[in-house]
C-alpha cells in the first residue's frame, strides 16, 4: 500500500509521512528566549519535518530539545536531522519526545442541569418527563386512588422517613 522511500542522507523511514498543505503549515519554535516561525513540510507518527531560515537553524544542534507549537498543540521535540534546502533555508527533522498540550476541562456534575444544553434541545422534554413522573407519583400517593392501588401507605411512609431523616441531620448539625 505504502512504499518506504530511501534518502541519501538518512536510513529507510519506518513510518509513512503525510505532506502538509502550505496554508496549514505554520509552526512556532521556542529556541532559547526567542520564538521562531517555521513551516511544517511533513508529519508522521513519530515526528515532523520543518523548513526554517538558516540564521535560526544555526542555533540548533543534533539532539537538542525545544518547544514547538503547531496546529493548536504544544510539544517538546528533539532535533534528529539537519540538511540544506532551498536558498536561505534548512530542512530540520524533529522527533516528538513529549506532548505538552493540556487536556480540555470536562464539565461534570452529578446534578442534572435544568437549562437545555447548547448541543441538544432535549431540555424541555426532560423537564416535561420529570413533571409527568412527579404527577404520577402524587396520584399514586393520594388517599383515594392510592388506597385502591395499595401504594398510598407505602409512599406516605417513605415520605415521612425522608422528612424525619433530613430533620435529624439538620438538628445534629445545629448542635
Amino acid at each position: 500500500m505504502y512504499t518506504v522511500k530511501e534518502h541519501a542522507d538518512s536510513e529507510p523511514r519506518k513510518y509513512y509521512r503525510c505532506p502538509i498543505d502550505a496554508d496549514q503549515s505554520a509552526a512556532k519554535l521556542k529556541i532559547g528566549r526567542s520564538t521562531v516561525r517555521a513551516s511544517v513540510l511533513e508529519k508522521s507518527i513519530d515526528g515532523y519535518s520543518l523548513l526554517i531560515k538558516k540564521r535560526y537553524a544555526k542555533r540548533l544542534r543534533l539532539g537538542s530539545q525545544f518547544r514547538m507549537n503547531y496546529d493548536g498543540t504544544s510539544m517538546q521535540v528533539q532535533v534528529r536531522r539537519i540538511s540544506d534546502a532551498e536558498k536561505g533555508y534548512r530542512n530540520i527533522g524533529l522527533a516528538l519526545t513529549k506532548d505538552l498540550t493540556k487536556p480540555p476541562q470536562l464539565k461534570s456534575s452529578w446534578w442534572p442541569s435544568l437549562r437545555p444544553s447548547q448541543k441538544t434541545s432535549e431540555g424541555t422534554a426532560q423537564i416535561a418527563f420529570a413533571g409527568f413522573v412527579l404527577l404520577l407519583f402524587c396520584a399514586m400517593a393520594m388517599p383515594g386512588l392510592g388506597d385502591r392501588l395499595g401504594t398510598s401507605d407505602r409512599i406516605q411512609d417513605a415520605f415521612r422517613w425522608a422528612i424525619n431523616t433530613a430533620d435529624a441531620e439538620v438538628t445534629s448539625l445545629s448542635r
